[in-house]
């Protein structure tokens, strides 16, 4: 993200622009600097708090990642539809990011990550047991040791 940012500072520079968006590409790309920005943040609270009180938090913290990407892939169409001229071929060329937005999609429904009921099989609700599968220092429980999830 960092050397995509300097590429669009460079480009700006270059042909004497604004770097305040202002067409629909600047703004959107500009909305998923800073998604990606808070998403690093949330991310980053969501281990320390996994780690020191072994509690899961933020939750909505992966759907905001598809949320993200579906942006990424818009955002990307949306600029190559500015750029590129009507041809045939700029058609196929605008449908790949929207077919590898909707590979993503299906991969994470036939993994079970989206689900109909909202519900995911990489989280727990209140009452269910985790299981311990390493352990070895002294802040961790021993390996094998079921523990119960609270999710306030």
């Amino acid at each position: 993200m960092l050397l995509g940012l300097l590429f669009i500072l460079a480009n700006k520079f270059d042909y004497k622009k604004t770097i305040i968006p202002h067409t629909v590409h600047s703004i959107l790309g500009s909305l998923c600097i800073i998604a990606v920005i808070v998403q690093a943040y949330i991310g980053q609270s969501k281990i320390e708090r996994l780690q020191e009180t072994h509690r899961k938090i933020y939750r909505w913290h992966g759907d905001m990642g598809l949320l993200i990407w579906d942006l990424v892939c818009v955002t990307t169409v949306v600029g190559l539809a500015s750029f590129l001229p009507y041809s045939f071929f700029s058609v196929l060329v605008l449908l790949l990011p929207l077919i590898a937005c909707t590979v993503v999609h299906l991969q994470l429904q036939l993994s079970g990550y989206l689900r109909d009921d909202d519900t995911r099989s990489n989280s727990r609700d209140e009452g269910e047991w985790l299981v311990i599968a390493e352990g070895e220092d002294a802040e961790t429980p021993p390996k094998g040791v079921k523990l119960f999830l609270d999710t306030e």
